[in-house]
Protein backbone atom coordinates (compact mmCIF):
# COMPACT_ATOMS: atom_id res chain seq x y z
CA UNK A 1 0.00 0.00 0.00
CA UNK A 2 1.17 3.37 -0.97
CA UNK A 3 1.79 5.91 2.15
CA UNK A 4 -0.62 8.86 1.89
CA UNK A 5 1.28 12.05 3.61
CA UNK A 6 -1.21 14.33 5.85
CA UNK A 7 -2.85 17.11 4.15
CA UNK A 8 -2.80 20.51 5.80
CA UNK A 9 -5.68 22.67 5.10
CA UNK A 10 -3.57 26.03 4.43
CA UNK A 11 -7.07 27.95 5.07
CA UNK A 12 -7.66 26.99 8.59
CA UNK A 13 -8.48 29.87 11.07
CA UNK A 14 -5.21 30.77 13.30
CA UNK A 15 -5.62 30.92 16.64
CA UNK A 16 -5.87 34.20 18.43
CA UNK A 17 -6.40 34.96 21.95
CA UNK A 18 -9.49 37.53 21.81
CA UNK A 19 -11.45 38.35 19.05
CA UNK A 20 -13.63 42.31 19.39
CA UNK A 21 -16.92 41.47 17.27
CA UNK A 22 -20.06 43.42 16.74
CA UNK A 23 -18.19 47.10 16.60
CA UNK A 24 -17.98 50.49 14.44
CA UNK A 25 -13.72 50.13 14.24
CA UNK A 26 -12.60 53.63 14.13
CA UNK A 27 -9.06 52.87 13.30
CA UNK A 28 -6.67 56.04 13.19
CA UNK A 29 -4.55 54.72 10.47
CA UNK A 30 -2.89 56.66 7.55
CA UNK A 31 -5.87 56.13 5.57
CA UNK A 32 -8.73 56.59 8.24
CA UNK A 33 -10.16 53.68 7.51
CA UNK A 34 -13.62 52.61 9.47
CA UNK A 35 -14.75 49.66 9.96
CA UNK A 36 -18.93 49.76 10.30
CA UNK A 37 -19.65 46.38 11.19
CA UNK A 38 -16.08 45.34 12.39
CA UNK A 39 -13.50 43.03 14.20
CA UNK A 40 -10.54 43.06 15.95
CA UNK A 41 -8.16 39.84 16.53
CA UNK A 42 -5.37 40.24 19.16
CA UNK A 43 -3.23 37.60 20.06
CA UNK A 44 -1.01 38.23 23.23
CA UNK A 45 -0.25 41.88 23.44
CA UNK A 46 -0.68 42.64 19.45
CA UNK A 47 -3.33 43.31 17.35
CA UNK A 48 -2.74 40.50 14.20
CA UNK A 49 -5.80 41.65 11.88
CA UNK A 50 -8.79 44.02 11.36
CA UNK A 51 -11.36 44.93 9.24
CA UNK A 52 -14.67 43.69 8.47
CA UNK A 53 -16.36 40.94 10.85
CA UNK A 54 -16.99 38.25 8.07
CA UNK A 55 -13.17 38.68 6.78
CA UNK A 56 -11.60 38.57 10.33
CA UNK A 57 -13.68 35.92 11.96
CA UNK A 58 -12.99 33.61 8.77
CA UNK A 59 -9.38 34.00 9.61
CA UNK A 60 -9.17 32.97 13.19
CA UNK A 61 -10.28 31.29 15.45
CA UNK A 62 -10.46 32.54 19.05
CA UNK A 63 -10.23 31.39 22.79
CA UNK A 64 -12.72 34.28 23.89
CA UNK A 65 -14.89 36.71 22.09
CA UNK A 66 -15.67 40.39 22.99
CA UNK A 67 -18.67 41.29 22.06
CA UNK A 68 -18.98 45.26 21.28
CA UNK A 69 -22.61 45.21 21.08
CA UNK A 70 -22.69 47.56 18.23
CA UNK A 71 -20.63 49.92 20.15
CA UNK A 72 -17.75 52.48 18.73
CA UNK A 73 -14.38 50.91 19.39
CA UNK A 74 -11.27 53.81 18.91
CA UNK A 75 -7.61 53.51 19.99
CA UNK A 76 -7.17 54.63 23.22
CA UNK A 77 -6.40 57.61 24.20
CA UNK A 78 -3.42 60.02 25.17
CA UNK A 79 -3.07 62.96 27.37
CA UNK A 80 0.51 64.33 26.92
CA UNK A 81 0.48 66.11 29.68
CA UNK A 82 -0.82 65.42 33.23
CA UNK A 83 0.67 66.49 36.83
CA UNK A 84 -0.30 63.09 38.24
CA UNK A 85 1.00 64.31 41.71
CA UNK A 86 -1.24 67.25 41.33
CA UNK A 87 -4.29 65.39 40.37
CA UNK A 88 -5.27 64.69 44.75
CA UNK A 89 -4.64 68.31 45.54
CA UNK A 90 -5.86 69.83 43.24
CA UNK A 91 -8.82 68.72 45.52
CA UNK A 92 -7.74 70.59 48.04
CA UNK A 93 -7.39 73.79 46.49
CA UNK A 94 -9.15 77.44 47.34
CA UNK A 95 -10.61 78.99 43.87
CA UNK A 96 -9.89 82.37 43.00
CA UNK A 97 -8.99 84.80 39.77
CA UNK A 98 -6.17 84.23 37.95
CA UNK A 99 -4.21 86.96 36.23
CA UNK A 100 -3.39 86.44 32.21
CA UNK A 101 -0.28 87.29 33.08
CA UNK A 102 0.88 86.25 35.82
CA UNK A 103 -0.24 82.32 35.74
CA UNK A 104 3.08 81.05 37.58
CA UNK A 105 2.36 83.41 40.35
CA UNK A 106 -1.07 82.03 40.52
CA UNK A 107 -0.05 78.18 40.14
CA UNK A 108 2.81 79.29 43.21
CA UNK A 109 0.54 80.71 45.38
CA UNK A 110 -2.12 77.32 45.28
CA UNK A 111 0.26 74.58 44.67
CA UNK A 112 3.72 75.09 46.18
CA UNK A 113 2.75 74.12 49.74
CA UNK A 114 0.72 70.97 48.80
CA UNK A 115 4.13 69.55 46.27
CA UNK A 116 6.33 70.37 48.88
CA UNK A 117 4.18 68.28 51.82
CA UNK A 118 3.63 65.29 49.32
CA UNK A 119 5.45 62.08 50.17
CA UNK A 120 5.93 58.86 48.52
CA UNK A 121 2.77 57.62 49.82
CA UNK A 122 0.45 60.81 48.88
CA UNK A 123 1.84 60.38 45.49
CA UNK A 124 1.10 57.09 45.19
CA UNK A 125 -2.59 57.76 46.28
CA UNK A 126 -2.67 60.42 43.67
CA UNK A 127 -1.62 58.23 40.56
CA UNK A 128 -3.60 55.67 41.59
CA UNK A 129 -6.71 58.30 41.57
CA UNK A 130 -5.79 59.96 38.26
CA UNK A 131 -5.00 56.79 36.50
CA UNK A 132 -8.37 54.79 37.33
CA UNK A 133 -9.91 58.14 35.93
CA UNK A 134 -8.04 58.19 33.18
CA UNK A 135 -9.16 54.27 32.24
CA UNK A 136 -12.53 54.75 33.13
CA UNK A 137 -12.55 57.91 31.05
CA UNK A 138 -10.58 55.95 27.85
CA UNK A 139 -7.06 57.06 28.35
CA UNK A 140 -4.72 54.22 28.17
CA UNK A 141 -1.19 56.63 27.96
CA UNK A 142 -0.14 59.65 29.59
CA UNK A 143 2.65 61.76 29.75
CA UNK A 144 4.34 63.13 33.21
CA UNK A 145 6.21 66.46 32.39
CA UNK A 146 9.25 65.76 35.24
CA UNK A 147 6.58 67.22 38.44
CA UNK A 148 6.72 63.92 40.67
CA UNK A 149 9.11 63.29 43.88
CA UNK A 150 8.75 59.96 43.48
CA UNK A 151 8.86 58.35 40.24
CA UNK A 152 9.12 54.75 41.25
CA UNK A 153 5.66 55.23 43.24
CA UNK A 154 3.80 56.30 40.19
CA UNK A 155 5.26 53.72 38.18
CA UNK A 156 4.11 51.40 40.91
CA UNK A 157 0.78 53.08 40.82
CA UNK A 158 0.33 53.08 36.50
CA UNK A 159 1.69 48.96 36.54
CA UNK A 160 -0.40 48.26 39.55
CA UNK A 161 -3.46 49.46 37.24
CA UNK A 162 -2.32 48.61 33.69
CA UNK A 163 -1.87 52.37 32.70
CA UNK A 164 0.74 53.29 30.14
CA UNK A 165 3.00 56.14 31.12
CA UNK A 166 6.15 58.26 30.42
CA UNK A 167 7.60 59.96 33.56
CA UNK A 168 10.48 62.68 33.48
CA UNK A 169 13.59 63.68 35.90
CA UNK A 170 11.71 65.59 39.16
CA UNK A 171 11.57 69.08 39.12
CA UNK A 172 14.32 70.24 36.61
CA UNK A 173 14.29 74.14 37.30
CA UNK A 174 17.72 76.30 38.06
CA UNK A 175 16.14 79.78 37.89
CA UNK A 176 13.68 81.00 41.02
CA UNK A 177 11.80 84.15 41.39
CA UNK A 178 8.01 85.99 41.63
CA UNK A 179 5.72 83.35 40.13
CA UNK A 180 7.85 80.12 40.08
CA UNK A 181 7.20 77.32 42.90
CA UNK A 182 9.87 76.81 45.46
CA UNK A 183 9.84 73.22 45.82
CA UNK A 184 12.24 72.55 48.76
CA UNK A 185 13.27 68.52 47.51
CA UNK A 186 14.37 70.04 44.31
CA UNK A 187 16.40 73.40 45.25
CA UNK A 188 17.14 75.92 41.65
CA UNK A 189 21.01 74.29 41.15
CA UNK A 190 22.34 73.82 37.41
CA UNK A 191 24.29 70.52 38.91
CA UNK A 192 22.09 68.99 40.45
CA UNK A 193 19.75 69.64 37.35
CA UNK A 194 22.35 68.07 35.22
CA UNK A 195 23.23 65.12 37.48
CA UNK A 196 19.30 64.20 37.52
CA UNK A 197 19.52 64.78 33.68
CA UNK A 198 17.95 61.46 31.78
CA UNK A 199 17.69 59.37 34.72
CA UNK A 200 14.21 57.70 33.84
CA UNK A 201 15.38 56.63 30.57
CA UNK A 202 16.40 53.23 32.30
CA UNK A 203 13.12 52.63 32.25
CA UNK A 204 13.13 52.42 28.29
CA UNK A 205 15.54 49.00 28.86
CA UNK A 206 12.52 46.91 28.99
CA UNK A 207 10.81 46.92 25.43
CA UNK A 208 7.41 45.36 27.37
CA UNK A 209 7.62 48.29 30.11
CA UNK A 210 4.17 49.89 30.55
CA UNK A 211 6.28 52.79 32.11
CA UNK A 212 9.03 54.92 30.26
CA UNK A 213 11.01 57.46 30.69
CA UNK A 214 11.65 60.73 28.64
CA UNK A 215 13.91 63.72 28.98
CA UNK A 216 11.53 67.07 30.73
CA UNK A 217 12.68 70.49 31.67
CA UNK A 218 9.90 72.34 33.90
CA UNK A 219 10.31 75.21 31.50
CA UNK A 220 8.31 78.33 31.56
CA UNK A 221 11.22 80.26 32.91
CA UNK A 222 12.75 78.49 35.25
CA UNK A 223 15.76 77.35 33.49
CA UNK A 224 18.66 78.33 31.88
CA UNK A 225 20.22 78.13 28.39
CA UNK A 226 22.79 75.58 29.68
CA UNK A 227 20.21 73.38 31.22
CA UNK A 228 18.30 73.48 28.05
CA UNK A 229 20.74 73.16 25.93
CA UNK A 230 21.71 70.12 27.49
CA UNK A 231 18.48 68.67 28.18
CA UNK A 232 17.47 68.73 24.19
CA UNK A 233 20.83 67.39 24.13
CA UNK A 234 20.60 64.46 26.37
CA UNK A 235 16.70 63.64 24.52
CA UNK A 236 18.65 63.47 21.13
CA UNK A 237 21.45 61.20 22.13
CA UNK A 238 18.94 58.74 23.64
CA UNK A 239 16.44 59.39 20.80
CA UNK A 240 13.59 60.50 23.40
CA UNK A 241 11.24 63.09 23.37
CA UNK A 242 12.33 66.69 24.73
CA UNK A 243 9.40 68.19 27.26
CA UNK A 244 8.96 71.58 28.74
CA UNK A 245 6.43 74.15 29.76
CA UNK A 246 6.45 77.30 27.26
CA UNK A 247 4.30 80.25 26.05
CA UNK A 248 1.44 79.13 28.21
CA UNK A 249 0.89 83.15 29.16
CA UNK A 250 2.50 86.18 28.67
CA UNK A 251 4.50 86.21 31.51
CA UNK A 252 6.43 83.07 29.72
CA UNK A 253 6.06 83.98 26.36
CA UNK A 254 9.62 86.51 25.99
CA UNK A 255 12.58 85.29 26.97
CA UNK A 256 15.71 87.35 26.51
CA UNK A 257 13.56 90.45 25.58
CA UNK A 258 12.39 88.36 22.56
CA UNK A 259 9.54 85.70 21.54
CA UNK A 260 10.66 82.85 23.11
CA UNK A 261 10.08 80.67 20.17
CA UNK A 262 12.40 82.94 18.60
CA UNK A 263 15.20 82.38 21.42
CA UNK A 264 14.61 78.78 21.30
CA UNK A 265 14.85 78.29 17.31
CA UNK A 266 18.38 80.81 17.36
CA UNK A 267 19.48 77.71 20.15
CA UNK A 268 18.52 75.00 17.84
CA UNK A 269 16.59 73.46 20.60
CA UNK A 270 13.19 73.19 17.92
CA UNK A 271 12.85 70.16 16.49
CA UNK A 272 10.61 67.13 15.65
CA UNK A 273 11.65 65.98 19.23
CA UNK A 274 10.64 68.88 21.02
CA UNK A 275 7.20 68.45 22.80
CA UNK A 276 6.17 72.01 24.39
CA UNK A 277 2.89 72.44 26.29
CA UNK A 278 0.59 75.10 26.59
CA UNK A 279 1.57 77.60 24.17
CA UNK A 280 -1.03 80.22 24.10
CA UNK A 281 0.38 82.86 23.39
CA UNK A 282 2.87 82.44 19.97
CA UNK A 283 2.71 86.02 17.77
CA UNK A 284 3.32 86.01 14.46
CA UNK A 285 7.35 85.96 14.24
CA UNK A 286 7.21 82.37 15.51
CA UNK A 287 4.59 81.08 13.73
CA UNK A 288 7.34 79.90 10.88
CA UNK A 289 9.92 78.95 13.09
CA UNK A 290 7.39 76.51 15.17
CA UNK A 291 6.29 75.02 11.52
CA UNK A 292 9.50 74.59 10.35
CA UNK A 293 10.65 72.78 13.40
CA UNK A 294 8.00 70.17 13.35
CA UNK A 295 7.74 70.20 16.91
CA UNK A 296 4.66 68.78 18.90
CA UNK A 297 2.47 71.17 20.90
CA UNK A 298 0.60 69.70 24.03
CA UNK A 299 -2.72 72.31 23.92
CA UNK A 300 -4.70 72.31 27.56
CA UNK A 301 -7.71 74.12 25.66
CA UNK A 302 -9.28 74.54 29.71
CA UNK A 303 -6.00 76.99 30.69
CA UNK A 304 -6.30 79.49 28.13
CA UNK A 305 -10.02 80.31 29.44
CA UNK A 306 -9.12 79.40 33.26
CA UNK A 307 -6.28 81.85 33.24
CA UNK A 308 -8.22 84.76 31.38
CA UNK A 309 -5.50 84.11 28.59
CA UNK A 310 -8.08 84.47 25.83
CA UNK A 311 -8.61 88.16 26.56
CA UNK A 312 -5.64 89.08 25.35
CA UNK A 313 -4.27 87.66 22.32
CA UNK A 314 -6.00 85.22 20.27
CA UNK A 315 -5.24 81.02 20.61
CA UNK A 316 -3.09 80.04 17.48
CA UNK A 317 -3.06 76.38 18.12
CA UNK A 318 -6.18 75.85 15.95
CA UNK A 319 -4.37 77.87 12.96
CA UNK A 320 -1.07 76.17 13.46
CA UNK A 321 -3.19 72.64 13.40
CA UNK A 322 -4.24 73.32 10.16
CA UNK A 323 -0.84 74.53 8.97
CA UNK A 324 0.24 70.77 9.22
CA UNK A 325 1.40 71.48 12.85
CA UNK A 326 1.38 68.27 15.47
CA UNK A 327 -0.90 68.72 17.86
CA UNK A 328 -1.76 66.98 20.95
CA UNK A 329 -4.26 67.49 24.01
CA UNK A 330 -2.88 67.24 27.40
CA UNK A 331 -5.40 68.12 30.82
CA UNK A 332 -2.77 69.15 33.15
CA UNK A 333 -4.99 69.02 36.26
CA UNK A 334 -8.10 68.80 36.97
CA UNK A 335 -9.37 72.79 38.18
CA UNK A 336 -12.26 73.13 36.08
CA UNK A 337 -12.33 70.43 33.15
CA UNK A 338 -11.94 66.88 33.49
CA UNK A 339 -10.82 63.63 31.57
CA UNK A 340 -12.94 63.92 27.92
CA UNK A 341 -13.41 67.02 27.51
CA UNK A 342 -11.18 68.88 25.54
CA UNK A 343 -12.62 67.84 22.15
CA UNK A 344 -15.35 70.29 23.33
CA UNK A 345 -13.40 72.89 24.56
CA UNK A 346 -11.01 72.60 21.73
CA UNK A 347 -14.06 72.68 19.35
CA UNK A 348 -15.45 75.73 20.47
CA UNK A 349 -12.12 77.66 20.65
CA UNK A 350 -11.55 77.09 17.07
CA UNK A 351 -14.63 78.22 16.05
CA UNK A 352 -14.67 81.42 17.83
CA UNK A 353 -10.79 81.70 16.40
CA UNK A 354 -12.34 81.20 13.15
CA UNK A 355 -11.68 77.41 12.53
CA UNK A 356 -13.25 74.79 12.36
CA UNK A 357 -11.80 71.09 14.53
CA UNK A 358 -14.08 68.64 12.82
CA UNK A 359 -14.48 65.11 14.70
CA UNK A 360 -11.98 63.25 12.47
CA UNK A 361 -9.65 66.27 13.58
CA UNK A 362 -10.35 65.94 17.36
CA UNK A 363 -10.03 62.33 17.63
CA UNK A 364 -6.36 62.59 15.63
CA UNK A 365 -5.52 65.21 17.89
CA UNK A 366 -6.59 62.59 20.80
CA UNK A 367 -4.57 59.09 19.23
CA UNK A 368 -1.96 58.98 16.60
CA UNK A 369 -0.98 62.89 16.94
CA UNK A 370 -0.23 62.11 20.97
CA UNK A 371 1.61 58.98 19.86
CA UNK A 372 4.08 60.65 17.43
CA UNK A 373 5.34 63.27 19.90
CA UNK A 374 6.54 60.17 22.24
CA UNK A 375 7.82 58.32 18.98
CA UNK A 376 5.65 55.68 19.91
CA UNK A 377 3.39 55.45 16.77
CA UNK A 378 4.74 52.71 15.48
CA UNK A 379 3.72 51.01 18.89
CA UNK A 380 0.07 52.54 19.86
CA UNK A 381 -1.90 54.79 18.52
CA UNK A 382 -4.32 53.30 15.80
CA UNK A 383 -5.46 50.29 15.30
CA UNK A 384 -3.64 48.04 13.02
CA UNK A 385 -1.76 44.86 12.65
CA UNK A 386 1.51 44.88 14.51
CA UNK A 387 0.40 47.71 16.90
CA UNK A 388 -0.64 46.79 20.69
CA UNK A 389 -3.99 46.21 21.87
CA UNK A 390 -4.72 49.75 23.11
CA UNK A 391 -8.68 50.15 22.52
CA UNK A 392 -11.17 51.90 23.90
CA UNK A 393 -14.92 50.29 23.15
CA UNK A 394 -17.96 52.60 23.89
CA UNK A 395 -21.47 51.91 24.53
CA UNK A 396 -24.51 53.68 21.84
CA UNK A 397 -27.15 53.07 24.03
CA UNK A 398 -27.73 55.89 26.35
CA UNK A 399 -29.80 59.16 25.94
CA UNK A 400 -26.82 61.25 25.09
CA UNK A 401 -26.11 59.54 21.76
CA UNK A 402 -29.26 58.30 20.66
CA UNK A 403 -30.31 58.52 17.32
CA UNK A 404 -27.16 57.20 16.49
CA UNK A 405 -26.23 59.02 13.61
CA UNK A 406 -22.69 60.14 13.29
CA UNK A 407 -20.20 58.13 15.38
CA UNK A 408 -17.26 60.30 15.24
CA UNK A 409 -19.03 63.55 16.33
CA UNK A 410 -21.29 61.46 19.15
CA UNK A 411 -17.81 60.61 20.76
CA UNK A 412 -15.83 64.09 20.46
CA UNK A 413 -18.49 66.35 20.90
CA UNK A 414 -21.92 64.39 22.38
CA UNK A 415 -21.37 61.85 24.80
CA UNK A 416 -17.33 62.86 25.21
CA UNK A 417 -16.06 60.05 27.28
CA UNK A 418 -19.54 59.10 29.42
CA UNK A 419 -20.24 55.94 27.49
CA UNK A 420 -16.92 54.45 27.93
CA UNK A 421 -17.68 50.71 28.52
CA UNK A 422 -14.40 48.27 28.13
CA UNK A 423 -10.56 49.54 27.58
CA UNK A 424 -7.91 47.10 26.89
CA UNK A 425 -4.25 48.12 27.39
CA UNK A 426 -1.88 45.65 26.14
CA UNK A 427 -4.24 43.17 24.69
CA UNK A 428 -5.25 42.99 28.76
CA UNK A 429 -9.00 44.09 30.06
CA UNK A 430 -8.82 46.78 32.51
CA UNK A 431 -12.16 48.20 32.26
CA UNK A 432 -15.05 45.84 31.84
CA UNK A 433 -18.88 47.48 32.37
CA UNK A 434 -17.59 50.65 33.34
CA UNK A 435 -15.01 49.22 36.12
CA UNK A 436 -11.89 48.58 37.02
CA UNK A 437 -11.11 44.81 36.37
CA UNK A 438 -7.72 44.29 38.48
CA UNK A 439 -8.14 46.34 41.31
CA UNK A 440 -10.35 47.31 44.16
CA UNK A 441 -11.79 50.83 43.35
CA UNK A 442 -13.22 50.93 46.92
CA UNK A 443 -9.94 51.04 48.69
CA UNK A 444 -8.33 53.12 45.90
CA UNK A 445 -11.20 56.12 46.82
CA UNK A 446 -10.23 55.08 50.86
CA UNK A 447 -6.76 55.87 50.13
CA UNK A 448 -6.98 58.69 48.43
CA UNK A 449 -9.18 60.03 50.94
CA UNK A 450 -6.66 59.19 53.53
CA UNK A 451 -3.72 60.41 51.50
CA UNK A 452 -5.68 63.82 50.90
CA UNK A 453 -6.52 64.24 55.10
CA UNK A 454 -3.11 63.66 55.28
CA UNK A 455 -1.80 65.96 52.88
CA UNK A 456 -4.11 68.47 54.10
CA UNK A 457 -2.77 68.51 57.42
CA UNK A 458 1.22 68.73 56.16
CA UNK A 459 0.75 71.39 53.96
CA UNK A 460 -1.24 74.35 56.41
Amino acid sequence: MAETMPTHNNNAPERCDLLVSNGYVITMDADNSKHPDGAIAIRGRDIVAVGPEAEVTSKFKPLRTLDARGGAIHPGYIDLHYHISGHLPSKLLEDGVASSAGAGQWIASRYERFFNALGDEEEHASAMLAGLDMLRNGFTSFTEPGTVHSTDAVAEACNALGIRAWVGDPWLMDVGGEGHMTINRAPFDTRRCLNLLGGELKRNNDPYSLVRGHVAVYGSGTQTDELMEAAKACADENDVTFNSHQSMSEGDSQRDGRPAYLHWADKGVLDSKCLFVHSNVIRDPEIQPVLDSGLTIAWVPGNSFYYGQRRNSPNRIPELYHQGLNVGFGMDVNKTWVFGQNTLLAYNIAREEGHVLYPDDLLKIQTINGVRALKADTMIGSIEPGKRADIVIRSLSDPWNSPVHHVERDIALYSLTRNVDTVLVDGRIVIKNGRHTMIDEEVVFQEGQKAAETLLSAAN
